[in-house]
């Protein structure tokens, strides 16, 4: 609707004449009547006019707060600053509400797009920033045996995998592991198979090579392979792997470090129990983490882990 059109109507709905307007402008009211015939008042004018009827500039303009809120979240797909940020999300917030309690269903709808469409690129903006700070910390971490070097690369590889190109990232991570076999390779490559949910492909490539040797041994290089298998068999659903492979790894683990102590891992195997409705298995796992999760000394942990078994 052009400008001049909703002056129009504005004077009307508030009985406001053309002379009332063009007094309080100090223009002529032919001015007013120009406008409203399809004319454009000079912009300097605007705040005047909008705050003589009551009314935003966006509303002067007649667009409503759909409009707005769409608008606002494109605004900040351009601009990604946190002020455009905050201005999208909380007038789609309120919209949402206001759909709600309208039982408008279509805006509603609408207001969950918009609302997914800038969370999205909020989204992507973190994980640019995330990727920015990791190559920081490899490059920083690169030439001595820091203990945040490998860490970093993990962060890195589960960027990189979630990224635009996670086929040509995982195929690059398993020829680093193949021409270049050892533990980071390994965990860089298993765990970007993980991340894009090739959790078989994890499974398979442990039976030979340089992970099969790793897991031959006692030590906390085979720790550390089992514990990326048990993650995988969990998202493959594999019960047959840990009831295989379960006491084995608690052996492992009490010779390695003195406690049979496997709470991340029997959490694991119970979530699998609880997923095919086992709720014998399952409440006896259970019991016996309620037992494991004692030896968390940080509080707001324990609670969190005691959380997370009574919701299995």
């Amino acid at each position: 609707m052009e400008i001049g059109r909703r002056i129009e109507l504005l004077r009307k709905e508030k009985q406001v004449t053309q002379q009332q307007l063009a007094d309080y402008l100090s223009v002529l009211p032919q001015t007013v009547s120009r406008w409203e015939s399809g004319g454009t008042p000079d912009v300097t004018l605007l705040p005047k006019i909008a705050l003589f009827f009551g009314v935003s500039i966006d509303e002067l303009f007649g667009m409503n707060n759909m409009e707005k809120a769409k608008e606002l979240a494109i605004r900040y797909g351009v601009l990604r600053d946190e002020k455009s940020y905050e201005d999208a999300d909380r007038t789609l917030s309120l919209e949402y509400a206001r759909a709600e309690e309208e039982k408008n269903d279509a805006d509603r709808k609408t207001i969950l797009a918009y609302r997914m469409h800038l969370y999205l690129q909020k989204g992507w903006q973190f994980l640019s920033e995330a990727e920015k700070l990791a190559d920081r910390l490899i490059a920083e971490t690169e030439s001595n045996d820091d203990p945040w070097h490998l860490p970093a690369r993990l962060q890195k590889m589960q960027l990189k995998a979630l990224g635009a190109k996670p086929v040509e990232y995982i195929r690059n991570a398993a020829k680093d592991y193949k021409d270049v076999p050892n533990m980071e390779t390994l965990q860089l490559y298993f765990l970007a198979l993980m991340t894009v949910g090739q959790v078989e492909k994890v499974l398979s490539e442990a039976s030979e090579g340089y992970a099969r040797d790793v897991l031959s041994k006692q030590d906390k290089d085979s720790l550390t392979v089992w514990e990326i298998l048990f993650q995988a068999a969990a998202g493959a659903d594999d019960l047959g792997f840990f009831e295989a492979n379960f006491e084995k790894y608690k052996s492992l683990k009490k010779a390695v470090t003195g406690s049979d102590n496997c709470l991340e891992m029997r959490m694991l195997l119970a979530g699998c129990y609880a997923a095919r409705g086992m709720n014998k298995e399952k409440e006896a796992c259970k019991e016996i983490l309620l037992h494991e999760v004692e030896t968390i000394d940080n509080e707001l942990m324990l609670n969190n882990a005691v959380e997370r078994i009574k919701a299995l």
